[in-house]
């Protein structure tokens, strides 16, 4: 029975957390790039859902089994501006939670990144998606896609946005699904590609 793909309610900010930190467990690029421990890793999340949940243009899609949260995806469209209080809070949360050198990370990344994935036209951007291990290859991933689709035709949107690095295997899914590469960069080493997949194709 396929899961039921539905938005997370806020009151789930935890465990939409705990769904992403678990997906994304031992992940070489978050970690090589933030450099962090495991534990800051689930605080990382955990500061990442509670902000984006107080954002009311983010899209926060679930998939449930049996009530159970077994996947998630955030994302948001071209026009999303966070504003001064919402990144002054991100940041506070973080320097807060995970210390002094998390938030001098994430800002040299985030000078360096964000003009690498500015999107240049209209488009709903998927910026996580991540699937409980145990419920791996069961078209979870692809099913929360197809809801982020139904989104963006909502808003009048005929976009999709990913980025993915050269070598993780959620490239390889993002393509099976229609995306394509449109610009890769190289940040420390690593190899980043940005995706796109026309909805009207």
């Amino acid at each position: 029975m396929p899961p039921e793909i539905r938005p997370i309610p806020v009151n789930q900010h935890k465990q939409c957390a705990q769904v992403l930190a678990e997906a994304f467990r031992g992940d070489p690029y978050l970690h090589k790039l933030m450099d962090f421990s495991e534990n800051q890793s689930d605080r990382y999340w955990q500061v990442l859902c509670s902000i984006f949940f107080l954002a009311d243009d983010v899209v926060i899609l679930g998939a449930y089994e049996q009530e159970r949260l077994i996947g998630a995806a955030i994302g948001f469209d071209d026009t999303f501006n966070p504003g001064l209080a919402l990144n002054f809070l991100y940041n506070w949360r973080l320097l807060r939670r995970i210390g002094l050198h998390a938030l001098w990370r994430k800002l040299q990344l985030q000078r360096i990144i964000n003009p690498q994935i500015a999107m240049t036209q209209p488009c709903l951007r998927v910026l996580n998606i991540g699937v409980l291990p145990a419920f791996h290859k069961r078209g979870i991933a692809s099913a929360l896609l197809d809801a982020f689709a139904q989104v963006a035709f909502a808003r009048g949107i005929d976009r999709l946005q990913v980025e993915s690095g050269a070598e993780n295997p959620a490239s390889d899914l993002y393509k099976q699904y229609g995306f394509e590469v449109t610009r890769t960069f190289k940040l420390e080493g690593l190899s980043f590609h940005v995706m796109q997949k026309g909805l009207s194709e």
